[in-house]
């Protein structure tokens, strides 16, 4: 639930508008030869559901611009990924005061009280509310130094945005702080892009495929009307559109890629998102996994094929070649297709869902056949930092028992993502009553450690295991994990009821 007292969202607005105008007129008095093409607030910082630090003021001028970039800037100025449109490389990328300073630092520490004052529903919500504060606050920047005495040192393309690093969302978000018609008169680059969007969107099927297998590999495609410079610029964005096609018309149009050194990781990478498990494309990643070890630029794409196979469900196979007689085959290759599907890369949104089963990771860790270097390498895969996949629903069961799991890798695994505070009363019903037995009763150090930081992600709703939170500040053998307990501790509401 969220805090008490409710938070006054005009009153925070314009206390951001006061100190960026003072900012900005500040500035502008201190540089009265400059002619300024842009403001723009760049630098918001999100966690969701962890903390918020606000955007700074930047600015840049005509001159500032051609003296830092002059002919060296690639492109034409005119989208948003353009260097003169990128706030942190300006001449003056933060703007401020001491006195400016502090009354911001005092909104943001109010905006994170609130944010984290109650579900992961209600930071969301806090955020999204925040971006329409932000483009607001944009606005009214923009209006008033045009109205104002310092509208003479503003070029006639003045203009004033929210920058992001997100580019779908920078894009949208430019288009609110400027409206349609300024954003597509300055942004000419990415006002093309949409509208090469819709022409892609209205060919047919297998034409979209080409268009957008031709990006992947970065090669013009004349019957098409796609020349090289825009094929290799919209690498990513066919990895995206691939996706959503999906099926196996898009998996099949991939197979070929894989006989070529340069693409074979894309097209395999592309596979293990695509997540169709079709015969053919098996029989193809398998050729490629069982190729022996060569060039270090090969083994890149051979390891992908094998993450693809992991990704599909075929890690049996995979397990299968350690006792194939396969000398030059790499341990390594083998433990990165079964590590895959526990890997960060499944998190993705625009990736096929991978439910969570630990089967395949106990049953290589179980392997008898070069068991030492097998556990040698999936330790170094699956080591804590190297990027987990995150919790979902569907999971929590699975997540659970891995927290039981006779195997240390699979104890480390389950208790790093079970801090999951976004699943909800229903899940934190089953992670929390394991997730503290484990802190009080797990032998090994790094699960115990990796429990406590899931316990900690999880709040005030962990209260009711207050006890053996307490137990593991007073006993553990870790100062680590002492101080980690006692600082939740002293975040707890004492009134909350015990765990059963």
């Amino acid at each position: 639930m969220a805090g008490t007292t409710a938070f006054d969202w005009q009153a925070f607005e314009q206390t951001l508008f006061d100190a960026w105008w003072q900012d900005a007129q500040g500035f502008l008095a201190a540089h009265p030869a400059e002619r300024i093409y842009a403001f723009a607030l760049g630098g918001l910082y999100r966690e969701e559901d962890g903390p918020i630090c606000l955007p700074c003021l930047a600015a840049n001028s005509e001159a500032a611009y051609a003296e830092d970039f002059g002919g060296d800037a690639d492109g034409n100025p005119d989208s948003l990924d353009h260097v003169r449109f990128h706030p942190a490389d300006w001449r003056w990328p933060e703007l401020g005061s001491d006195t400016t300073s502090a009354r911001l630092r005092q909104a943001e520490q109010a905006l994170n009280a609130e944010a984290t004052s109650g579900t992961v529903a209600h930071w969301r919500a806090t955020e999204a509310r925040l971006l329409g504060v932000l483009v607001r606050v944009c606005r009214a920047l923009a209006q008033a130094l045009q109205s104002s005495r310092w509208q003479a040192q503003l070029t006639e393309d003045f203009i004033c945005w929210l920058s992001t690093p997100d580019d779908g969302e920078e894009a949208d978000l430019a288009r609110q702080c400027l409206g349609d018609e300024v954003f597509a008169r300055i942004f000419r680059g990415n006002a093309q892009q949409e509208e090469e969007r819709r022409r892609i969107a209205a060919l047919p099927l297998d034409d979209r495929i080409r268009y957008h297998i031709a990006c992947l590999q970065g090669i013009p495609d004349a019957s098409l009307g796609l020349d090289r410079a825009h094929a290799q610029s919209q690498r990513e964005a066919a990895q995206t559109a691939l996706w959503h096609i999906g099926g196996l018309r898009a998996a099949h149009a991939l197979l070929p890629l894989l006989d070529r050194p340069m693409q074979q990781w894309q097209a395999a990478f592309m596979l293990a998102r695509l997540g169709v498990a079709d015969g053919q494309v098996i029989a193809a990643l398998r050729m490629h996994v069982l190729q022996p070890a060569g060039k270090r630029e090969h083994e890149n794409g051979r390891d992908w094929c094998a993450a693809a196979l992991g990704a599909l469900g075929d890690s049996d196979w995979l397990l299968q070649q350690l006792d194939a007689d396969r000398a030059a085959l790499p341990v390594q290759r083998i433990a990165h297709g079964i590590a895959h599907p526990y890997r960060a890369w499944n998190s993705r949104e625009d990736t096929a869902l991978i439910a969570l089963d630990y089967g395949p990771l106990e049953a290589a860790l179980a392997h008898r056949t070069q068991a030492v270097s097998m556990l040698q390498a999936l330790a170094s895969e699956l080591a804590p930092g190297s990027g987990y996949c995150r919790l979902r629903a569907g999971d929590v069961a699975e997540a659970v028992r891995g927290l039981h799991s006779p195997h240390v890798l699979v104890r480390m695994h389950a208790a790093a993502i079970m801090g999951e505070r976004v699943l909800g009363d229903a899940a934190a019903q089953q992670l929390l009553p394991a997730l503290a037995h484990a802190i009080t009763h797990e032998a090994e150090l790094p699960v115990r450690r990796l429990a406590m930081y899931s316990l900690r992600d999880w709040r005030q709703d962990c209260a009711p295991w207050r006890a053996s939170i307490a137990q593991a500040a007073e006993r553990d053998a870790s100062e680590e994990i002492r101080g980690i307990a006692r600082e939740l501790l002293r975040q707890l509401p004492e009134n909350r009821m015990t765990a059963p």
